[in-house]
C-alpha cells in the first residue's frame, strides 16, 4: 500500500514486471529507475559514430533496433517495438525488421 491508501503488487510474468493498482495490471517496459538521458528509454547516443542507437530488451535479452541521425524516427520505432512486446509477437516482428 502507498501513501494514498492504493493496494500495489508487483509481479513478473514473462520476465516482463507488471504492476497491480488496485485491480489494473500496469505493465512496466524498460528501466523506470531514472529519467532516460535522450528522450526514451532505450534510445543512446553514441559519441564517437555521431548517431543514436535503439535497443529493445526481450526476455533478458537485448535487440538492436537501428542507428539513425534522427533520434525522433528511433523513437517511434521503438514505441512499436514496445507494443509488439506487449502483444507477445516481437521476435516475429524483430525478424521482419532485419530483413
Amino acid at each position: 500500500t502507498n501513501k494514498l491508501g492504493t493496494k500495489i503488487q508487483y509481479e513478473k510474468v514473462d520476465n516482463m514486471e507488471t504492476r497491480i493498482e488496485n485491480g489494473v495490471t500496469i505493465i512496466m517496459t524498460g528501466y523506470m529507475g531514472s529519467k532516460p538521458k535522450y528522450g526514451y528509454y532505450g534510445i543512446s547516443y553514441n559519441p564517437t559514430s555521431k548517431r543514436y542507437r535503439a535497443i529493445q530488451t526481450y526476455r533478458r535479452k537485448k535487440y538492436h533496433l537501428g542507428y539513425s541521425l534522427d533520434k525522433e524516427e528511433l523513437i517511434e520505432i521503438k514505441k512499436e517495438a514496445e507494443e509488439h512486446v506487449i502483444d507477445g509477437d516481437f521476435l516475429e516482428w524483430y525478424a521482419k525488421l532485419e530483413k
